[in-house]
């Protein structure tokens, strides 16, 4: 896990160098505010095609619309939440986002390394994969065929 950690922290380092960028500076843009960002985007498509439902599905596609903000709104939330407490404007923004992953990870038991790993790359991984998979749910919903049966 530790290897994992440090080739990942090359790549920040790699990523931030043309931008003369520090490798605390690449940490805070790429894991506080571009990851939260990207989450919170992907839910945009979600929108989209749960607003084209309503066109076909009527009741169904309001309240699919409606889940679908909610559930947006979700992630702007959390995003709003991680960018406020991890302000740019602060010097100590990385070092407060250090130290708070070093509690978590005594709390869970699990090793500084690890969590990062398991928060910036496996659940961003699993949110992605989540929000696309909502995706192309609604979607499938949206192109199905409604076949009305009349009462006899």
């Amino acid at each position: 896990m530790t290897e994992l950690f440090q080739l990942l922290c090359g790549l920040l380092y790699l990523v931030g160098y043309p931008f003369g960028w520090t490798y605390q500076e690449t940490s805070i843009y790429i894991c506080i505010y571009l990851w939260p960002i990207l989450c919170c985007l992907s839910t945009v498509p979600i929108i989209f095609v749960s607003l084209s439902c309503i066109v076909k599905h009527k009741i169904s596609g309001i309240v699919l619309t409606l889940l679908s903000v909610v559930y947006s709104m979700y992630y702007l939330f959390y995003t709003n939440l991680v960018i406020d407490r991890y302000n740019i404007s602060n010097v100590n923004s990385f070092n407060n986002c250090m130290l708070d992953l070093q509690m978590i990870a005594r709390q869970t038991g699990v090793t500084y390394e690890a969590l990062n790993i398991y928060i910036y790359v496996v659940l961003f991984i699993i949110i992605m994969t989540i929000n696309y998979t909502i995706y192309r749910t609604i979607k499938w919903y949206r192109n199905r065929n409604i076949v009305c049966v009349k009462a006899i």
